[in-house]
């Protein structure tokens, strides 16, 4: 790679001590401009996305119907990774709680390649089954390789939650299903007071399995085990109808979104430290209200309220559970949990005091955060990409990432390596005293890298690319860390510059993986107001 060339005119002192201050300023609320950008398009009734562990480059989508996609570069493969369609209920599709609801991949999938799904089949009862990825080709599962691991009898056609999820703490395989349908878990294939409160049944439960165990998956510290009146896959109870639940992926604490009947929507708080056992209060409360319904007794010291709600006022019926947010682009976003209401497409990003055990404030992103292309209709699940980023799945048909918004435009196409993709975000704009960030992802790590600052976007041949930032008036070696990123952020950008003007950012990182030994991000354009 060539040495800064340090060729500082006019400008650079300005943009040095703004771009070189690595100051992340404390916020109240989140103030980053937002957007929903396409990730991939044309799909049919999505319901979940997730990442292919250790590949930056690939997401896995879930089709309702039966199919699960994948995702590479952006490109939709027109074989699907996995097609289970044959075995769906003929009314999948028209009932909205059927079908192909959850997949997670092994923690040690590069190894063993296993991956499980969570589907309704042609009863609409429930099962749990290990597939194995083909050992020839990475992007299609092996039809063959099949393990059924759970089968739970569902009474009616909704409920059946699905999703799926190893904890990173513990490493367990965590399955969440619904109380078995219709209105107050009562009726025929409901147990007195409930499916949810009845230690017999896996209805209305969030369960743990140790998939490397064995049949019957039991892991011996599970909260009942020992204990003949309760099942032993049983990790905590008292729910109606847990459509997402999510880890936080730096402290491992567990948010589950649990659906509401007709009045309230809640969210559940796990800390990484508990040993189980929860009951969530469902029959006999719906949120932090009371149903009059037997099963348990409302407000009573063994149950565990939620820790936030919301009433089914001005359209809004369905809470879909999402993620606390852990990626780059955002850094006010940092450390909130994120979820949705299914019927408004409003989104919503909680910050939560684990000192207090409190919530101490949720501000809504919607309208604000709004698609860059096409639209935004019905948010039915969050994912995560590989970097932690957000990913939305809109029912009718698009994944989206939630991405800054704002003064940076994206320019020219990168140069990728045995890394992946490198990936320049930015936040903010450039007026004096405002705060903003550029964020690079997906690098070869702990390289050393050039960050170009031109005035004007160009066109220069470098290495196998092509360098948009030139000729550069600023050239700022750097160094990728162990997880291939760098983060420069700014409280306040000095200014002023003179309205109109353009800047443009492009990283160019020493990697021996890339072509001729040099990846290239994508090129950053910010206009000055």
């Amino acid at each position: 790679m060539p040495r800064p060339l340090s060729r500082l005119l006019p400008l650079a002192p300005t943009l040095c001590a703004a771009i070189c201050a690595l100051v992340s300023p404390a916020q109240a609320q989140v103030t980053t401009p937002m957007a929903l950008q396409p990730v991939v398009e044309g799909l049919t009734l999505p319901v979940y996305a997730t990442a292919v562990p250790d590949d930056p480059t690939r997401l896995v989508v879930l089709e309702q119907l039966g199919t699960a996609r994948m995702v590479r570069n952006g490109q939709l493969l027109p074989t699907p990774f996995l097609d289970v369609s044959a075995l769906m209920h003929p009314l999948t599709g028209q009932l909205g709680e059927l079908g192909l609801l959850g997949l997670a991949f092994h923690p040690d999938y590069a190894n063993n390649r296993f991956f499980y799904v969570y589907y309704t089949e042609s009863h609409g009862d429930s099962r749990l089954v290990r597939y194995t990825t083909s050992a020839g080709n990475p992007d299609v599962a092996d039809p063959g390789s099949a393990v059924e691991m759970l089968a739970v009898n569902q009474p009616e056609l909704s409920h059946n939650a699905g999703m799926l999820a190893f904890s990173p703490m513990d490493g367990m395989l965590y399955v969440a299903i619904g109380d078995g349908g219709g209105e107050n878990d009562d009726g025929p294939g409901h147990a007195p007071g409930g499916n949810a409160q009845s230690p017999t049944t896996l209805l209305g439960k969030l369960l743990r399995l140790d998939v490397d165990a064995g049949a019957p998956w039991i892991p011996a510290d599970n909260p009942y085990v020992g204990n003949p009146a309760v099942l032993d896959e049983i990790w905590a109870g008292g729910l109606r109808n847990p459509w997402r639940f999510s880890f936080d992926r730096v402290r491992g604490d567990l948010w589950i979104g649990d659906v509401g009947q007709a009045a309230v929507e809640e969210i559940d708080y796990q800390p990484f430290t508990s040993s189980g056992g929860e009951n969530y209060g469902w029959r006999c409360m719906q949120g932090g209200q009371c149903t009059g319904l037997s099963g348990c007794t409302c407000l009573g010291p063994q149950l565990t309220l939620p820790v936030h709600q919301y009433v089914h006022d001005l359209g809004k019926c369905a809470i879909v559970g999402g993620y606390v947010y852990r990626g780059d682009a955002i850094p006010d976003l940092v450390g909130r949990y994120v979820y949705a209401d299914l019927c408004t497409a409003r989104i919503w990003a909680l910050e939560f005091d684990h000192g207090l055990g409190a919530v101490t404030g949720v501000q809504k992103l919607t309208p604000g955060l709004a698609p860059t292309s096409g639209n935004f209709v019905v948010p039915v699940s969050f994912g995560e990409d590989h970097d932690g980023e957000l990913l939305v799945v809109d029912l009718a048909g698009t994944v989206f990432r939630i991405v800054p918004a704002g003064a940076f435009t994206s320019l020219g196409g990168p140069v990728s390596s045995g890394y992946g993709t490198p990936l320049l975000t930015g936040t903010g704009d450039l007026l004096p005293g405002t705060a903003g960030a550029l964020h690079l992802t997906d690098a070869a790590p702990d390289r050393s890298a050039l960050l170009f600052v031109s005035l004007a976007p160009g066109a220069m041949p470098f290495y196998a690319g092509t360098l948009q930032a030139w000729p550069a008036v600023l050239e700022l070696l750097w160094a990728t860390d162990p997880a291939g990123k760098i983060s420069l952020t700014w409280a306040n950008w000095p200014g002023p510059l003179p309205p109109g003007v353009e800047l443009v950012f492009q990283w160019a990182i020493d990697d021996p993986s890339a072509p001729q030994g040099v990846a290239l991000s994508n090129a950053l354009l910010a206009a000055v107001p």
